[in-house]
């Protein structure tokens, strides 16, 4: 038997809904994920009712993750516990793994929190989490908050997303992360002299910026990582070293190399790749690495920092370094 619920249950007053709307959000489109499909249907026939005219419903993560890849979305509200790794999903938004826009609006909808389950959902870059029942009321107060005081971003090797700091003030031993105004298709979209083509533009020139913040980021992480590991080989406590240090070095020189193209770094692609091969290499063989590998390890390192400086305007060049590298015959160019 399908019952059909009062407005009420929703949080919608009826002199709300007899109020004349604008449809300011006719531009923006929506993908609703929701296991309830009496709870769907009436959200739907809501949002609509304010002016939605583009709304993708269901309760697949998989119908939402190929809407995002087709460039269909501009707007997620999905429930985080729909069948499939809602968190994953939403870190790849943010890390632009998956669909052509990293900063859209994304929100987080659950019956049921936990201190842990309510920091895997932080971490994941989402903009906001709102607690069932669901209230349309509730819904459409948060994305006016979102549309006129989104957080700003930060980047980090493991995050991207808004800026959940109390303070911009870097903790004690951590470096100062910069805090990045990105678009915000709510505020494109719902503004009549703006529109889809406006964000498309900002959308790629932001993009561009934050794939840089993070291949910098990353260059930081390479040193801490190896700070971490070089010394336990050192002094023959190879056993000690810990596995998941050597796969995120693995990690984040495949990602810096993945991120080059194109960019203004793009001349450090033959460091990192050597990093990438050398990083595997000791991976396979953690307890008995060459002494040479261990060497070259920190050079690599230092060389991928110093390469990342000198596009902000060192004397050095990118160039030079690699050369002098290839010199040594410690890296080799790029294979065809």
């Amino acid at each position: 038997m399908v019952y059909i619920l009062p407005w009420s249950c929703f949080g919608v007053d009826r002199r709300v809904m007899d109020v004349d709307h604008t449809n300011i959000y006719e531009n923006v489109r929506l993908a609703i994920g929701e296991p309830n499909r009496v709870v769907l249907s009436t959200l739907v026939s809501q949002f609509k009712y304010f002016g939605f005219q583009e709304i993708i419903n269901t309760d697949s993560l998989d119908e939402i993750k190929a809407a995002v890849t087709n460039d269909m979305v501009d707007l997620i509200i999905c429930d985080e516990g729909l069948k499939g790794d809602f968190c994953t999903f939403m870190s790849d938004i943010r890390h632009h793994r998956i669909g052509h826009n990293p900063f859209m609006i994304t929100v987080a909808t659950t019956d049921g929190l936990t201190a842990d389950k309510m920091k895997v959902l932080a971490d994941s870059g989402i903009d906001d989490l709102v607690a069932k029942p669901l209230s349309v009321g509730k819904l459409l107060a948060r994305l006016e908050y979102i549309t006129t005081s989104r957080k700003p971003f930060v980047v980090t090797t493991g995050y991207t997303g808004p800026d959940r700091r109390g303070s911009n003030a870097p903790r004690d031993g951590k470096q100062d992360i910069d805090r990045i105004d990105v678009p915000n298709p709510l505020v494109y979209l719902t503004k009549k002299k703006q529109g889809r083509g406006e964000a498309a533009a900002a959308i790629a020139q932001a993009a561009e910026l934050i794939n840089e913040h993070k291949m910098e980021r990353h260059s930081f992480q390479l040193g801490f990582l190896i700070d971490r590991i070089l010394p336990l080989y050192k002094e023959d406590r190879a056993d000690e070293v810990d596995p998941k240090d050597l796969t995120n070095l693995v990690y984040v020189s495949q990602d810096i190399s993945n991120r080059l193209k194109g960019t203004r770094f793009s001349d450090a692609s033959d460091l990192c790749r050597s990093m990438t091969d050398l990083a595997l290499k000791i991976e396979e063989t953690p307890l008995n690495p060459a002494p040479k590998d261990l060497s070259l390890l920190q050079q690599l390192s230092m060389a991928i920092q110093m390469a990342f400086k000198t596009a902000h305007g060192d004397t050095t060049s990118i160039d030079q370094i690699v050369k002098a590298l290839k010199a040594q015959k410690l890296i080799t160019t790029k294979a065809s």
